[in-house]
C-alpha cells in the first residue's frame, strides 16, 4: 500500500479530528497514513510517496518520495539539498502564516514604540519610573518590503492605527491589494526607503533578496526609523544594522530571523542597542488558526494529487518560492 507520512514537531501539533480527516481521505485512495514526530520519522519515510511535514534532512531517507508538502513557508533548505530529486514535487505552506506572523509584527513594533523592553528591565531591577519618550504608529509612513500574504496581512492590521501612508515594495511593482497607498518595484527601493518611519520585511530567501538591506541601504534609512524583519536573516547586513542601532540612527529593530540560527552569543546584533530579538518563533504552528489553514490546504492538495490535478503552492525552483 502507498504511504503518506505526516511529520509533526510534537504529538499535539495536529488534533485527533485533523488526523482523522487526513487518514480518511488517504484511505479512499488506498494510501496508508503514519503520524510521527521527527525523531521517529527517518525510518518511516523510507517508503513514503508523500511527506507532510518539515526538515530537509528527511529527503536523504525518502527514496520513493514523489511529493514533499512542507509545513514551512521558506523552502531554501530543501532547494539546497542534494537529495531533492528533479521529479519530486515541492510545495510550501505560503498563505497559512499571515494571521499569526502579522500579529507578531504589530506586537513587536508597538513594544519598541512604547519602550516596553526598557520598562520591563526597570521593573525587574526594582525601580519605578515612566519618563521615556514613546512613539506611535499614528501619522507615520510605513514601507512593507514583501507584499505577499504576510506583508499584506501586516498592512491590513497596521491600517487600523492610522499611518499616513503605506508603501508596498515587491519584485514586480504590481499592486494586488488596495490596502497599499502605492506599490513600487524593488529596483526603486532606494527612492522610498528614506521616506519610511517603519520598514517591515517579510521576504523569502532568493538570490535577489540576499543582502537587500545592505549597509548602503541602511545608511539611506530615515533617522529614527523602526525595522521589523520576519522573512529571512540573509536579507539584512546584520553588522551594519548593529552599528546603526548603536549610533542611534534607528530607534529600534525587531528581528525574528538571522543569518545564522541559533544566533551566536558573540554576534554583534545580539548586543546592539534597542534591538528586540525573538528566536524565529513568529510563524510556528502553535496557533490554532495556523494549524487549521495548514490542514485545509494539505487536504485540498491531497485531493488534487490523487486526482492528477495541479497542486497549490508548487515551488518554482528557479525563483526559489
Amino acid at each position: 500500500m502507498k504511504k503518506v507520512v505526516c511529520v509533526m514537531e510534537n504529538e499535539y501539533e495536529l488534533n485527533d479530528q485533523q488526523k482523522e480527516q487526513i487518514r480518511y481521505l488517504c484511505s479512499l485512495y488506498d494510501y496508508s497514513t503514519v503520524f510521527c514526530v521527527k525523531e521517529d520519522a527517518f525510518s518511516q519515510v523510507e517508503d513514503a510517496e508523500i511527506i507532510y511535514g518539515y526538515d530537509a534532512k528527511l529527503l536523504e531517507h525518502a527514496s520513493e518520495l514523489k511529493w514533499f508538502a512542507s509545513t514551512w513557508a521558506g523552502v531554501n533548505s530543501y532547494l539546497k539539498s542534494e537529495y531533492l530529486r528533479e521529479d519530486t514535487i515541492l510545495t510550501n505552506a505560503g498563505g497559512c502564516f499571515g494571521v499569526t506572523i502579522s500579529e507578531h509584527m504589530i506586537a513587536v513594533l508597538i513594544m519598541m514604540m512604547r519602550r516596553i523592553p526598557e520598562y520591563e528591565k526597570i521593573v525587574e531591577n526594582g525601580e519605578w519610573r515612566n519618563d521615556f519618550l514613546i512613539d506611535t504608529i499614528y501619522g507615520k509612513t510605513a514601507l512593507v518590503l514583501g507584499t505577499g500574504d504576510i506583508g499584506t496581512r501586516f498592512a491590513e492590521r497596521l491600517k487600523a492605527f492610522k499611518p499616513v501612508r503605506i508603501i508596498g515594495v515587491n519584485r514586480s511593482g504590481e499592486k494586488k491589494s488596495d490596502i497599499y497607498d502605492e506599490v513600487h518595484p524593488v529596483t526603486e527601493l532606494d527612492t522610498y526607503l528614506p521616506e519610511a518611519d517603519i520598514v517591515a520585511m517579510s521576504l523569502p530567501e532568493t538570490l535577489e533578496t540576499q543582502n537587500v538591506l545592505s549597509a548602503e541601504r541602511i545608511a539611506l534609512m530615515k533617522e529614527g526609523a523602526y525595522l521589523v524583519n520576519v522573512g529571512r536573516g540573509t536579507s539584512i547586513d546584520e553588522d551594519a544594522l548593529a552599528q546603526a542601532l548603536n549610533e542611534h540612527k534607528l530607534k529600534g529593530a525587531a528581528l525574528d530571523v538571522f543569518q545564522t540560527e541559533p544566533l551566536p552569543l558573540d554576534a554583534p546584533i545580539r548586543n546592539a542597542e534597542n534591538v528586540l530579538i525573538t528566536p524565529h518563533c513568529a510563524g510556528q504552528m502553535g496557533a490554532e488558526v495556523t494549524r487549521d489553514l495548514h490542514v485545509k490546504m494539505f487536504l485540498e492538495n491531497l485531493k488534487r494529487y490523487f486526482n492528477g490535478n495541479d497542486l497549490l503552492n508548487v515551488i518554482d525552483r528557479e525563483r526559489g518560492y
